[in-house]
């Protein structure tokens, strides 16, 4: 290879990946389909525009990448396809895949044969070659139009599905127009069938074989997958080429990615993300290099044979399909009709073509330029004409959904579950959780909630059903930075102000910019929460004021007004008064659950006897049972006979009660500070008073315990006296965090 060779394949494969990639970008900003973007871009590129692709340079090496990225493309698709989502897949898409293959194969071929007068040989590889509709192309379309859940579905599926059925198919017919019809071609076509199964099926279970036992560093878990995916494609290649046939490791990686998707080794979430990566990668790649080699000569002599042959396809196969499929389906004319008009081909189609025309100019075949042009046209015209016309078909048929009102709820907790509980009762929308925990997904489904077993951060959830109802987001895991991210991910799909995220007072103020709005930052982690409500130690309740006597306890998580829901401890806009509200009292905050709102005091009381007597007093008028006066006496005892000084001006009388069946503390901040007698002791300005039952001696330290961090923080303590209200100062004490020891 001489230099200027050399630098042809250097120019060529740094402006298809640069290219490639710059524009699979801009399509999703731009959220078109990136094939869209790529066709233009290749044309550009290529010998029709700048001249700055060449693939004719990379020669023998054009069909070598071609054939391996559509193998790597197929393994992704196998491994990322839903097993349980097809077992559930509806009749109108089984369908689709049986007689609506025939008749877009058979239909395709005769507007092939009786439009352009080629050799049936040739039309029916030219119609096997459009049966494929490629997730590449139809998911940024149904994702812009926001069709009905069922109808989404069934183009969704439809598009993912029938990708390795389309490329049996076409193998059979190119098969059959090299070797003819007939015993050969069909025993040709047996033959790669088993070896692609075998082969694919025995790759795939030492794949997942080798990851399962640890084999496999976890760094290299990704490129060990793929590198397995290369052999097992190479090693099948090589066993059809021993007898006799070729491309049966198309099939084999389609086997394979379905097997480990199956087995589902450790990792497998990330395998996907990673082969999905790839297989952009790829696809972006190959688009831009065999656009580029299109000429537009081969456009004009296909002429308007050519052209009479796609319209056929798009207006009249495409529609006698669909109504062959969707009998007695329950659908009406408006759905038949949009599903009839969205279609659109994709990369698998274009990649096969140009593979099939490849191969056959090697054989001097006249006809390897119009399979090409064929498809091509059939992909220009489906993108282009569906893609812009897909959304004003489905909102004037009024086939659009509604704005999606429910909720996607990330970890299926018992925390969760109740709130999504809360949220569908009170709003009247559905609810459904998602976790990587297949214990607590089970445990909600049995409690009739709608749960998904997945890692929240695969984006391919937005095509289940129950995903697509979803119009808020709350992210409710133990790990701060996931929830962040799982707000930041899902960014397009969800408005910034109907997403929501549990993160910790102690994180950074600038971190709520990054994705939603943060939640409950003066609550635990959700799981503690979580476990508290399953231990008794916490309890839930539902109404539109806190519970009877929690009132400095109870945590309003969330608020129902009207349509809405309303996070009192993110939106600026308040619930306002008397509106269904989810309350939670957790028994664990034992200081929190002794206060009273009537029992923080601020007083100019310079004796001892007098500011018992007053708390006291307090103290009995809100707990049943609780005499005043015995109360008090005791806590002057205890205060003349120990001083519970901590110092800085703080102290805590404290005493117990055979009468009292519920904990109970004043707080009281004195102006002119009062002198308890503890040697070398600044007067105190600020008193917790604890009164607590008899038997409840561990409550009655935890409580002490509490206190003493509460007001050794400084700044908390300075904030407690200058505060002007009750409820401020119960609100200080409540988010205070002991674990860092600073207010939030």
């Amino acid at each position: 290879m001489n230099a200027d060779s050399v630098h042809d394949v250097l120019v060529t494969m740094m402006v298809a990946i640069s290219a490639g990639v710059f524009l699979t970008v801009l399509a999703r900003w731009m959220r078109v389909p990136a094939i869209l973007l790529l066709l233009l871009g290749g044309l550009a590129l290529g010998r029709q525009g700048v001249a700055l692709v060449h693939p004719e340079s990379l020669g023998a090496g054009l069909t070598t990448l071609i054939s391996l990225s559509v193998a790597l493309i197929l393994f992704e698709g196998g491994l990322s396809l839903d097993a349980a989502g097809f077992r559930h897949a509806s009749v109108v898409i089984r369908r689709l895949l049986t007689v609506g293959v025939l008749v877009s194969w058979i239909g395709a071929a005769l507007a092939v044969a009786v439009s352009l007068r080629v050799p049936l040989p040739v039309a029916l590889l030219a119609g096997s070659l459009v049966i494929v509709t490629g997730p590449t192309a139809i998911t940024p379309i149904l994702r812009r139009i926001r069709i009905r859940s069922d109808l989404h579905n069934i183009l969704h599926w439809e598009s993912v599905l029938i990708d390795p059925v389309g490329v049996f198919v076409a193998i059979l017919c190119f098969e059959g127009l090299l070797v003819g019809t007939g015993g050969t071609a069909l025993t040709a076509f047996v033959l790669r069938f088993v070896t692609g199964l075998a082969m694919g099926a025995l790759c795939g279970g030492v794949t997942w074989a080798l990851l399962r036992v640890g084999f496999v560093p976890e760094n290299l878990t990704n490129v060990f997958t793929l590198a397995c995916a290369v052999l097992t494609f190479g090693l099948t290649e090589m066993v059809g080429y021993s007898l006799g046939f070729s491309e049966a490791g198309l099939l084999s990686v389609v086997v394979a990615g379905l097997a480990l998707g199956i087995l589902q080794p450790p990792g497998l979430q990330k395998i996907r993300e990673y082969c999905d990566e790839i297989a952009s990668l790829l696809i972006a790649i190959l688009f831009i290099l065999l656009t580029a080699r299109l000429d537009f000569a081969h456009f004009l002599e296909f002429g308007v044979p050519g052209a009479l042959a796609v319209a056929l396809v798009v207006f009249v196969v495409r529609p006698v399909n669909i109504l062959l499929s969707t009998r007695a389906s329950g659908l009406g004319m408006r759905e038949k009709v949009l599903l009839s008009w969205v279609a659109p081909r994709g990369i698998v189609a274009a990649s096969m073509a140009s593979l099939f025309a490849l191969e056959l100019e090697t054989t001097g075949n006249a006809d390897a330029a119009l399979l090409e042009t064929f498809t091509y046209g059939v992909i220009v015209a489906t993108v282009v004409l569906q893609g812009l016309t897909a959304g004003p078909l489905a909102r004037l048929l009024g086939l659009q959904r509604p704005t999606p009102r429910g909720w996607m709820i990330v970890g299926a907790h018992s925390l969760s579950r109740q709130v999504g509980r809360f949220l569908a009762t009170q709003l009247k929308v559905p609810v459904v959780l998602v976790d990587m925990n297949s214990r607590q997904v089970a445990e909600a489904r049995a409690e009739g909630l709608a749960a998904i077993h997945s890692d929240a951060r695969n984006r391919s959830l937005r095509e289940r059903a129950e995903v697509q109802e979803a119009g808020n987001l709350l992210a409710l895991t133990d790990n701060e930075s996931l929830n962040e991210l799982l707000c930041t991910l899902w960014r397009s799909d969800f408005r910034r102000d109907h997403r929501y995220f549990w993160r910790s007072g102690g994180q950074p103020e600038a971190a709520h910019h990054a994705g939603g709005a943060p939640i409950w930052s003066t609550l635990p982690r959700p799981t503690v929460v979580a476990a508290e409500l399953l231990s008794g130690q916490a309890t839930l309740a539902e109404g539109d004021e806190p519970p009877p006597g929690q009132a400095g306890v109870a945590v309003a998580l969330v608020s129902v007004r009207g349509p809405s829901a309303l996070f009192p401890s993110a939106d600026a806009e308040r619930p306002g008064p008397k509106v269904p509200t989810l309350f939670l009292v957790r028994k664990a905050e034992y200081l929190l659950r002794g206060l009273d709102p009537s029992l923080v005091l601020r007083v100019e009381e310079t004796g001892i006897e007098g500011l018992m007597g007053r708390v006291a007093g307090g103290m009995a008028a809100i707990r049943e049972g609780l005499s005043g006066d015995a109360l008090a006496a005791e806590l002057i005892e205890q205060t003349r006979r120990a001083p519970a000084v901590l110092g800085q001006g703080v102290a805590v009388p404290h005493a117990h009660s055979p009468t009292l069946r519920e904990r109970v503390c004043a707080v009281v901040r004195l102006g002119k500070g009062l002198d308890l007698g503890a040697p070398d002791a600044e007067p105190v300005r600020l008193l917790f008073a604890l009164a607590s039952p008899s038997d409840d001696p561990e409550g009655h330290l935890a409580t002490l315990a509490a206190i003493a961090r509460v007001v050794a923080d400084g700044p908390t303590r300075r904030a407690l006296l200058d505060a002007h209200a009750p409820e401020d100062v119960i609100r200080l004490i409540r988010e205070f965090k002991p674990l860092d020891g600073r207010r939030r």
